[in-house]
């Protein structure tokens, strides 16, 4: 399937990486220096991988407390929950106004826009905080006819499945619709089942991206 429309219905974003700036790297340095030794920190993450500790919170299979007590109880150095929490939070960065411009764009163009992020508790609450602190009352799940977010449907990408559970849900059909992810993975499994898709890369600019969109 070709990359670009000429005029999708509808816009399926990923937050992440596309909308909200991220650093994943920042993340995972916090935690070296938590475990003490990058020898420690892959321990600890290797174990958390084998147990799909990351997958099961994205699902909201697992509490936030729960979530942060795992690292705590993993670690051989002494750090607690508030620690973790901070490590986990320090990949997310801003929300740039131009993108949350370019979102009002495209519906002003006749866009219907969707929302699907691959996201847990702790990083929605702190994605809210960074929201009000630098767009004050802003309504940001307003932006989208729907925000999905996978600790609260319960489903992540790159399944298959969540691809088509959201269209059925959202009433659209995936022949219509753009997505726009910047991880390749998720863009795989979109195309499989049956959306268009654009990678994008990562933290750049959305106006430019969604030009072919927006004339």
């Amino acid at each position: 399937m070709q990359n670009i429309m000429l005029f999708p219905k509808n816009i399926l974003f990923d937050l992440g990486g596309v909308i909200l700036n991220l650093d994943i790297p920042r993340t995972m340095a916090c935690f070296k220096s938590l475990a003490g030794s990058e020898e420690e920190f892959n321990r600890i993450f290797g174990l958390l991988a084998q147990e799909e500790h990351f997958e099961r919170f994205e699902r909201g299979q697992i509490s936030a407390d729960d979530f942060l007590a795992r690292f705590v109880d993993l670690a051989k150095r002494p750090i607690d929950k508030a620690q973790a929490k901070m490590a986990w939070n320090a990949m997310l960065l801003d929300l740039p106004a131009q993108r949350i411009n370019c979102l009002q764009k495209l519906r002003a163009k006749g866009h219907r826009l969707f929302l699907l992020s691959n996201i847990n508790e702790i990083h929605l609450e702190e994605v809210r905080k960074i929201i009000r602190e630098q767009h004050g009352a802003l309504d940001f799940d307003g932006l989208f006819e729907k925000a999905y977010y996978s600790h609260e449907i319960g489903r992540r990408k790159p399944d298959i499945a969540t691809y088509q559970w959201l269209a059925e849900d959202a009433g659209i059909l995936a022949q219509d619709t753009l997505f726009v992810d910047d991880n390749a993975d998720n863009i795989k499994g979109a195309r499989e089942a049956g959306f268009w898709a654009q990678l994008h890369l990562a933290n750049t600019d959305l106006e430019r991206a969604m030009a072919n969109y927006l004339k």
